[in-house]
């Protein structure tokens, strides 16, 4: 009976021990001892020898024969630059270079928290950042964001700083640069007039006077004009460098030919990479004397014998007076020029020539008026001239 007993509770702890069933934490003593079998079999050692499952909570159940198994790799975060440091040269107090970009780059496997970024050294505020596409921004594995950061020094000397994203190592950029006191260029005028200048002729020169008023020495003056007109303004070159209260004369030359009437334009003197003074620049092209008018004249009928006159209108649509005309019938001699007034006619102005149709014999009559128009842009017009002469009853 007792070997019976034993079965029944070895089989009912398998099962339960298969089906995932607990057991309580207090049990009742195991009845079965060594004393108690009587054909002196050994006894369990233990109650898990028996097949019992021990379910505490500090227990766990490990299969040996499975492999062990890392925990996923949250990856890594690593911001760096290609730049390392970026020296900007020299620059006058005043003035700001070019900016510079710096490219961060994310070389990791995992997204990087919103980029923050500071400069710092002793020479931190001589640099300004001009543009930012980091700050804020989570750079995922392989993306890049870019910095611009310009030399602005307010003070001369040397200026150091750094440029650093924070807490990477790898993200961080030396900057350097050198910074002057320069000095200030003033003129002699405030408006240079040219006047009057016909169009498409060169050579009226202006001239004034350009002086560094210190306290610093101006080195690499740069001459050139500006404005809608520039092209029809010539500028040479005053000086490349003036010590503190030293002068030199700029030379203008206006040439217009490019249109007529009022011109403007401005002299500009650059230098340590910005405009230091402009000089305003003025002038009037003025077209040359150009004649329009009829480009043929007809006097119908004209009894032979007698005497018909056409009067034939020329206008100047230039700006000045052209020089002596002449005007001249060739072909036919019983045309003859009566009246010339096309000599020196102002821009504007209209003038008269008179031409006397005089037949001596019937039929067609056919020449041609030439004038001449020194001065103008089209010396000579042709003007051709046609009657009918009757006989006469």
């Amino acid at each position: 009976m007792i070997r019976l007993f034993r079965r029944s509770f070895v089989t009912s702890s398998l099962l339960l021990s298969a089906c995932g069933g607990a057991i309580a934490s207090e049990e009742a003593p195991d009845p079965i001892t060594s004393e108690q079998e009587p054909d002196g079999g050994a006894a369990p050692s233990s109650r898990a020898d028996a097949g019992v499952v021990d379910a505490s909570p500090d227990a766990r159940i490990v299969d040996a024969s499975a492999p062990d198994v890392a925990p996923p790799d949250a990856g890594t975060v690593k911001l760096g630059t290609v730049t390392s440091w970026v020296s900007f040269g020299r620059f006058a107090v005043g003035t700001q270079s070019g900016s510079v970009a710096i490219d961060v780059a994310n070389r990791g496997t995992a997204v990087s928290s919103p980029i923050a970024a500071v400069l710092n050294g002793t020479g931190a505020d001589a640099f300004v950042v001009s543009s930012d596409t980091c700050t804020g921004v989570a750079l995922s594995p392989g993306e890049e964001c870019t910095v611009r950061i310009a030399y602005a020094p307010t003070t001369d000397g040397s200026h150091e700083a750094v440029w650093s994203v924070i807490g990477q190592p790898l993200a961080v950029v030396g900057l350097d640069g050198e910074a002057y006191t320069s000095g200030v260029l003033s003129a002699s005028t405030t408006l240079l007039d040219f006047g009057e200048q016909p169009l498409g002729v060169p050579g009226n020169h202006q001239s004034f006077t350009v002086t560094n008023e210190g306290p610093g020495t101006v080195v690499g003056i740069k001459t050139t004009v500006e404005g809608a007109d520039a092209a029809d303004f010539l500028p040479f070159s005053c000086a490349y460098m003036l010590a503190p209260g030293e002068s030199c004369v700029s030379d203008i030359e206006y040439f217009p030919h490019h249109h007529r009437g009022v011109e403007s334009a401005e002299a500009v003197f650059a230098f340590d990479g910005k405009t230091q003074l402009r000089v305003p620049l003025r002038g009037r092209a003025l077209a040359p004397a150009h004649f329009t008018g009829v480009t043929s004249v007809d006097f119908d009928d004209v009894a032979v014998g007698t005497s018909v006159r056409r009067e034939i209108t020329l206008t100047n649509d230039g700006d000045e007076e052209n020089g002596t005309s002449l005007a001249v019938v060739e072909g036919n001699l019983r045309f003859l020029v009566a009246q010339n007034g096309c000599s020196h006619v102002a821009g504007g102005a209209s003038c008269l020539i008179a031409v006397d149709a005089k037949p001596r014999s019937a039929g067609p009559m056919n020449a041609t008026l030439r004038v001449l128009l020194p001065g103008a842009s089209v010396t000579e017009l042709d003007i051709t001239l046609t009657a009918r002469a009757l006989a006469t009853p």
